[in-house]
């Protein structure tokens, strides 16, 4: 069922948004991990197959990544759990 006023809501407010706060735990434990380790991005996009524009894209929380992309990244840094 539609909620009243839907239309007046903008597109951060959806629900269909709010996944979107809890990667940033995930985000940022990527990234941070990355640069522990001294490598580039271009470097994990190479060893996952991921193309560099998109993990850039997922480092900065513009694109939400595919759990095989995630199961991709964690495996190549040795993440066991974020």
């Amino acid at each position: 069922m539609k909620e009243p006023h839907s239309h007046l809501l903008r597109k951060e407010d959806t629900y269909a948004e709010k996944p979107i706060i809890w990667s940033m735990k995930l985000i940022k434990g990527i990234k941070s991990k990355r640069k522990k380790l001294g490598l580039s991005q271009e470097e994990i996009s190479f060893a996952t197959g991921i193309d560099q524009s998109v993990y850039s894209k997922i480092e900065r929380g513009v694109k939400k990544p595919a759990p095989c992309q995630i199961n991709s990244i964690k495996q190549f840094l040795k993440i066991k759990k974020l």
